[in-house]
């Protein structure tokens, strides 16, 4: 007689961890729009690019709330750069596939398709090395100005 497997966590519990993960992007979000501190904000926006495609929502909504320019150009860059939906998992799938699926038919398709993956992956993470750079910049900026409106705030104090 089979057994059947029961689940290891009741619904109610995976509906719970799935609105924590909402929370915490919704968190690193508002993060990277309006911490006062530049370093903690773009370290925010870098920890969304590896978040994949969950960020893409309340990214795009946070854009038009935020009033520093600086930063709405870092979420812009941010929301420009989301990974497609398992486009690397899927890239990575396909080279194993190629070359260790037991049937013949679904290597030469994984081996065929492959390439192309590869290719967008490659690319994907060749934009995000030029995103890193863009925040590096953004975040210099960022902290050069509040350096400049501090200064000209303590100008006229004595």
């Amino acid at each position: 007689m089979a057994r059947s497997r029961k689940p290891s966590l009741p619904i109610s519990d995976v509906d719970s961890e799935v609105q924590k993960i909402g929370r915490s992007v919704c968190k690193l979000v508002s993060i990277a729009a309006a911490h006062p501190s530049d370093t903690l904000a773009f370290d925010a926006a870098q920890s969304l690019l590896e978040l994949g495609t969950l960020p893409v929502s309340p990214v795009a909504q946070a854009i038009e709330r935020v009033p520093d320019p600086i930063r709405r150009r870092m979420l812009v860059h941010l929301l420009q750069e989301l990974p497609p939906a398992f486009e690397i998992e899927s890239a990575l799938l396909l080279l194993r596939m190629g070359a260790a699926d037991p049937s013949e038919e679904v290597r030469a398709v994984a081996k065929e398709v492959s390439p192309i993956r590869r290719q967008r992956t490659r690319d994907w993470f060749n934009r995000m090395a030029e995103v890193r750079k863009t925040f590096t910049l953004l975040r210099d900026q960022a902290g050069v100005a509040r350096s400049r409106q501090a200064e000209s705030g303590s100008a006229g104090h004595p």
